[in-house]
Formats: C-alpha cells, sequence, structure tokens
C-alpha cells in the first residue's frame, strides 16, 4: 500500500473505531436564530492614536437603533476582542448614558423609543505596548417590558453585533499649531461625550464625524484665568489675535473670510457648513490628511489658495468667528478638504510640555482662577493631547 493510501485510511479508520462500523458522522446543529430589537453599526473603523495618558487609544462610534415596537432600555455595551473573546472596555448604567447622542435632538435618558438611535462614543483604551486587535465585535444587552410583547414573541436581551476591523494606519506626526504655555485642549478626545466627540453632522445625504480628535484650543493667562476684565469684550481673552502656524508642509486647497468677530459669550444665530467655521483656511499635507484651522480673525489669513506653506510658517490669526461664543483655534485633520463632509484622523504632536488637566470646567469658563490638577503632567513625544489638558506648545 503505497504512502498516500495508509495516510488517507488513517482517519477514516479512526472515524469508524470511535462512531461504530456503519454509523454517519454526527452533524452539529444549526445555529438557533433570534429576533433581536436593537441592531448596531461602528459607524468607522478605528484606528490606534497614542494619547497623552501614555496608552492606545481607539476612538469610534457605535449607531444603534430600535428597530422593534417597543422602548428598550439600552443597559450596557461591551467591546470584545472577536479572536480572543476578551473584553477590552465595558459601559453600563449611567456611565453609559453620559456616552450616548440622539441624533433626532432631546435628552437621552438611557431608554430609546421604536425607530430612534442610539450614537454612543466609545473608547478602548490599551497600555501603549500592547498589541491591538485586527478587529472588534460587541455585545449588548437590552431590557423591556415582557407584557408589551405579543404572546409567544421573544427577542433576544443579549446579543452580539457591529463587527468592524480595527485600521492599521500610523496616525500622522505634525507640530503643534500654535506657541507658547497654558493652552487647554478643550473638547478634545478620547472618553468623553464632548461637543466634538459627539460631533455626528448630517451632511450631503451621510452622518460624518469629521471633529472626532478635534481640539477648540483656550490659553490661561499667568493667573490662571481665561480672561480678565469684562467678559462680553475680547480685549479681556489675553491670547486673541495669537498667531497661528502651520503644522506641516502642504498646499491651501479650502478658505472662507469675511466673517465678522462674534461677542463672548452669546451663542451666535445659525449657520451653514461654509460659515460655521467662522474663517478658516485647509491645508493639504498629503497621503489623504487635511488640516482644518478655524475662527480665524478676520482678514487676517496670511496665505490664500494654492499657496505652498512650509511647516512653523504663520497663517492667520486666532479669532472669534462663526459659531464660537469665545475666542478659540478649532484645529482638526481629516481625510477631505470639506470642514464638514470629513471624516476625522487621529494626530500627534511631535513634541510638547504639560502642566496638568483642568479639574474644574465651571471656574475655567467663569473666568475665575483654574484649578490644574497632576494627571497627564510630564513631557511628550509623539502623542495627542487629551481633553482639558493643559499644554505648553514650543
Amino acid at each position: 500500500m503505497r504512502l498516500s493510501t495508509v495516510l488517507t485510511a488513517v482517519p477514516a479508520l479512526a472515524a469508524a473505531v470511535l462512531l461504530g462500523a456503519g454509523q454517519a458522522p454526527a452533524r452539529s446543529a444549526p445555529p438557533t436564530d433570534s429576533f433581536t430589537f436593537v441592531v448596531g453599526t461602528v459607524m468607522y473603523p478605528p484606528n490606534v492614536v497614542h494619547g497623552a495618558d501614555r496608552r492606545q487609544h481607539l476612538a469610534y462610534e457605535l449607531q444603534l437603533l430600535n428597530t422593534g415596537f417597543v422602548k428598550v432600555g439600552l443597559d450596557r455595551v461591551d467591546t470584545i476582542d472577536p479572536a480572543s473573546g476578551a473584553v477590552l472596555a465595558s459601559r453600563q448604567g449611567a456611565e453609559l448614558t453620559t456616552l450616548v447622542k440622539r441624533p433626532e435632538g432631546g435628552d437621552y435618558d438611557g431608554t430609546l423609543g421604536p425607530g430612534l438611535t442610539a450614537i454612543v462614543v466609545l473608547d478602548v483604551a490599551l497600555p501603549d505596548t500592547a498589541r491591538p486587535p485586527r478587529s472588534l465585535l460587541h455585545r449588548v444587552t437590552i431590557s423591556y417590558d415582557d407584557s408589551q410583547m405579543p404572546p409567544g414573541l421573544v427577542a433576544a436581551k443579549t446579543y452580539t453585533t457591529a463587527g468592524s476591523p480595527v485600521l492599521r494606519d500610523a496616525p500622522v506626526v505634525i507640530s503643534p499649531p500654535l506657541r507658547g504655555a497654558g493652552w487647554i485642549a478643550a473638547n478634545g478626545c478620547c472618553a468623553t461625550r464632548t461637543d466634538h466627540r459627539g460631533g455626528a453632522i448630517p451632511v450631503n445625504g451621510q452622518l460624518r464625524l469629521p471633529e472626532r480628535y478635534a481640539n477648540d484650543f483656550i490659553q490661561l493667562g499667568a493667573d490662571r484665568r481665561l480672561f480678565t476684565g469684562p467678559q462680553d469684550s475680547l480685549s479681556s481673552y489675553g491670547y486673541y489675535g495669537a498667531r497661528v502656524y502651520s503644522v506641516a508642509d502642504g498646499t491651501v486647497v479650502a478658505a472662507h473670510d469675511g466673517e465678522p468677530e462674534q461677542i463672548p459669550p452669546g451663542f451666535p444665530p445659525p449657520f451653514d457648513p461654509t460659515t460655521a467655521p467662522g474663517n478658516w483656511l485647509v491645508i493639504d499635507i498629503g497621503d489623504g490628511h487635511y488640516v482644518l484651522y478655524a475662527h480665524l480673525q478676520q482678514h487676517s489669513a496670511m496665505v490664500h489658495l494654492g499657496d505652498h506653506v512650509r511647516s512653523h510658517q504663520p497663517i492667520a490669526k486666532l479669532g472669534n468667528t462663526g459659531s464660537s461664543s469665545a475666542p478659540h483655534l478649532h484645529f482638526q485633520v481629516m481625510d477631505a478638504p470639506s470642514p464638514s463632509a470629513s471624516n476625522g484622523l487621529p494626530y500627534e504632536f511631535d513634541r510638547f510640555a504639560s502642566q496638568g488637566t483642568v479639574t474644574d470646567e465651571a471656574a475655567l469658563f467663569a473666568g475665575e482662577p483654574t484649578p490644574v490638577g497632576p494627571a497627564l503632567a510630564g513631557q511628550h513625544t509623539r502623542q495627542l493631547p487629551l481633553n482639558l489638558q493643559v499644554v505648553d506648545l514650543p
């Protein structure tokens, strides 16, 4: 008998011994299907960014839709590595409620009515040396009033949904857009639902998330106050008019000017996608990365459409135009030259120092001396400043 015949015969012989002569091999049972009222989608696959907390972050959004005919409670969301089965992050109860945005409007109270949607802001924080997962899966736990169900109809209350790959593109490394000490990365990444992290924008027939990694840079004075003097006077903000710098070599590919300065702290009137960022510049820095500098001073741009710019080159002045209630620089990196019709991309500053993190936002925006705790203090290289971190920019 040839060797190949022997190798073929061995497993067949083993099967005959185990099953008994003439007995057919057992077949696995087909999977059991279940009704699942809430279905999920990861809106954009996440990518790894290195945060100033010396951890790797996967910042992304999970869209959940209640397709059922009864109100459901959204009780828990677990992020799972499907390769190992490990739970990478878990959100439930009050913590989960604070991470949810209702795109239909209105407050979220932990429940979703029939046909309503929840956008859950999620962040998986991994040790800096850990190997990121190749994909993610989500286990949701919901609740509903069983008495509202027709007799015999049962829908699962814990199940998996919303698989997504994890992208392998390295974040772009750039220089900071401002200079000096005491800048605060307000509305920043990654684990808290801020105006940026929850900023799903319906534009051109899609929900886009251009502000996922955006920061609103404001600056503390030497007395650790945001402003000194009347709150409604731009001259009370010592950093108003600060120079804004190009973060990399590139080309100006979009721009808008002519919007007037707003009076703080009043909430500006509605804007369209072009005027909401006030006066702004978009610079193409290559490899599909576009940088937005928004709320610039009127007529302060030092570069114009089509100009080639160099890293560290002054390009404009910080202002308070468009949808802005206090002077600040809105800064983001995105995958298209539109401030709104784009997806936010991760970035890391080549270097910066930190004094710590603001611990009292109410004091900050009231113009009172702002307490700064020690979290995230120190020197940082190739990292993303995190929400409310106070940074010194070279």
